[in-house]
């Protein structure tokens, strides 16, 4: 199994090391945050009943599966500058051994009040999951294969729709009744107990950084240092923005935190909403529901990865990003003036959500290729913690504009504007561009 084509690899040793990485590090990295953005997610479906069990209207849903992300952004920082000081391997462990159990515990919300609760709960308990795992991949990959790398982690969001909906589904379908618990009740606990025995493996599976790698030769770990050392001597101003004040002083990063925020409010928005949409279209039984929520999924997993490796391939970001961030806004724009019809509604929502997860996956790879060290950690975790604000905006807003209105449509418009509005920011960045230049430098002395 090859996760990288051998084009654009200066000798067979290099090629060879890399895919030996990939191999050992990036299956386990996606099932991680398969199961991630599942126990983010399975809200949606399960308020299909929850919601008339513990009398939560579809303001408050959209509050409490939104107000997981406030408490996400308050920690997140902090804990992507603490996974630097105290290594990966624990810290990942920490992080979905507690996010498991608290997901498991959704299971005895009873009331709007302990809904909101358990949601920010889980929010401070998985804070910096995503951030950290994305730095962490910084060690191990050259900025010239990180694009695809961070493509392969991103995946498990689509592969969480195409898998996690249809399981989904077939819980709250069948699984009501079973030993006294609902079946929203039995949701919570069979997608947060895996989060919690994962954290056990995380411990024992992870290495911090190749240097503890004991399945690493001598010769593999000297070749990646040296490569990284290559990396900063080619661009020192890089080499010199190691500091966290670096990151928070960077104009580009700022700019790009907005874009991740336009990209995750329609991500979100989407995601907590998606099941209620099929609903509306005259989708009532629970696992046909999950088996279509899976179909946008599907579709953006292939489209992400291929766009990434072409991305990296020319050494080009701007475009791409900016051409998926329109396209998403496109395809909002679809399903919401062909919501009276199901199928032109349903192609809108699945290009739209190509073009989310797919700029979302460039976006996540950029800050590696402006600061490195501290502000590496700081800038991912700041990109990040500004674009989940997105995450409680998004569904929320949804929210409230369903409950005033009754007309989803409308906030999904919203959405469409906010995208357009990145993508003239993403085409705009000046550091992009130089990026660009830097990068395909790089890459025509690997091809000499």
């Amino acid at each position: 199994m090859k996760f990288f084509s051998a084009a654009g690899f200066r000798s067979d040793q290099e090629y060879t090391l890399y895919n030996k990485v990939a191999i050992r590090l990036l299956p386990f990295l996606l099932l991680l945050y398969i199961v991630a953005f599942l126990d983010r997610i399975n809200v949606s479906f399960a308020k299909l009943s929850m919601a008339a069990d513990a009398g939560i209207g579809d303001a408050a849903y959209g509050l409490g599966a939104g107000i997981f992300f406030i408490a996400y952004c308050l920690f997140e920082i902090p804990s992507n500058l603490i996974l630097r000081r105290v290594g990966a391997r624990f810290w990942i462990a920490r992080i979905m051994f507690i996010w498991g159990l608290v997901c498991a515990a959704m299971a005895w919300v009873h009331s709007p009040l302990t809904f909101y609760v358990t949601r920010f709960i889980l929010g401070i308990a998985e804070a910096g999951f995503y951030p950290g795992v994305v730095f962490y991949l910084t060690y191990w990959f050259p900025r010239r294969l990180r694009g695809q790398a961070t493509a392969i982690f991103v995946i498990g969001i689509p592969l969480a729709g195409v898998i996690g909906a249809p399981m989904c589904g077939w819980v709250m379908a069948h699984m009501g009744g079973v030993a006294a618990l609902q079946n929203w009740q039995w949701l919570f606990v069979l997608t947060g107990l895996p989060a919690t025995v994962l954290g056990v493996i995380t411990y024992f599976f992870l290495d911090d950084n190749p240097d503890k790698a004991r399945w690493l030769t001598a010769d593999d770990k000297a070749l990646m240092a040296a490569e990284r050392a290559a990396e900063l001597r080619e661009r020192p101003e890089v080499a010199h923005t190691h500091s966290t004040r670096a990151a928070f002083a960077n104009g580009t990063l700022w700019l790009l935190a907005f874009v991740n925020f336009s990209i995750v409010v329609s991500l979100y928005a989407l995601s907590f909403w998606l099941p209620q949409i099929v609903k509306s279209l005259g989708v009532s039984n629970a696992f046909e529901n999950g088996l279509i929520v899976a179909i946008p999924s599907a579709l953006a997993a292939v489209c992400m990865i291929c766009v990434a490796r072409h991305s990296d391939r020319h050494g080009e970001h701007r475009w791409h990003m900016a051409g998926a961030i329109i396209a998403a806004g496109i395809g909002l724009y679809v399903a919401t003036f062909f919501s009276h019809n199901a199928w032109i509604s349903m192609a809108g929502l699945s290009l739209a959500m190509m073009g989310i997860l797919t700029s979302f996956t460039i976006v996540s790879s950029l800050p590696g290729l402006l600061v490195s060290g501290a502000a590496a950690a700081a800038g991912i975790a700041l990109i990040t913690t500004v674009g989940n604000l997105g995450g409680y905006v998004g569904p929320f807003l949804l929210g409230w504009i369903k409950q005033t209105t009754g007309h989803l449509e409308y906030a999904l418009f919203l959405c469409g504007m906010l995208l357009f509005a990145g993508a003239l920011i993403t085409l705009w960045l000046p550091g992009l561009r130089r990026a660009r230049h830097e990068a395909n430098a790089v890459r025509s002395k690997v091809v000499a």
